[in-house]
């Protein structure tokens, strides 16, 4: 597991459980529906076409972590990259704070015209933007991601963000 993500989920479990609400789908009121952006349908591959420099070929889960889903490239048993979408209902609004507040200890910047706010980590290639306290992390990852950032990255992964985000 890469340094954002070790940093995120432990995080996450500094923050606790928040104020809690559902997260789209069909789960029982105040219970989030459960399973990732790829299980959920709320992204494809089509969505993420174009982002890296090789073509995403498939979707997996993050072991260990069934709010993560990966969207992965040929090469990514050799090092290739991904791109990593989480999506953590009652954890929005601690996150992006404690991201700009430096509590991650990461330079974050604070990202308008995103949810009801966003942090973008540029040496980390992760953007985190939150809606009504649900958090969605979109990151590129990979040993291969400085070849493959495109320039306008952070747009790109709002544009994930926004659709998962509007779709709940």
């Amino acid at each position: 597991m890469t340094r954002t993500w070790m940093v995120a989920l432990a995080c996450l479990a500094a923050c606790g459980k928040g104020d809690s609400k559902p997260a789209g789908g069909s789960a029982a009121p105040g219970k989030p529906a459960s399973g990732n952006v790829c299980d959920r349908k709320l992204l494809t591959i089509a969505d993420v076409g174009g982002i890296l420099a090789e073509p995403v070929t498939a979707t997996r889960p993050l072991a260990g972590d069934p709010q993560t889903c990966e969207f992965v490239t040929a090469s990514i048993d050799k090092g290739g990259p991904m791109i990593r979408i989480s999506l953590r209902p009652g954890l929005g609004k601690q996150t992006v704070q404690a991201m700009l507040d430096g509590k991650m200890n990461v330079d974050a910047k604070p990202v308008s015209g995103l949810g009801d706010s966003a942090a973008w980590v540029d040496m980390l290639y992760e953007l985190d933007v939150e809606k009504a306290n649900t958090l969605c992390m979109a990151a590129i990852a990979g040993g291969a991601v400085v070849q493959t950032k495109p320039p306008d990255l952070q747009a790109r992964l709002g544009a994930l963000c926004t659709k998962v985000l509007a779709a709940l």
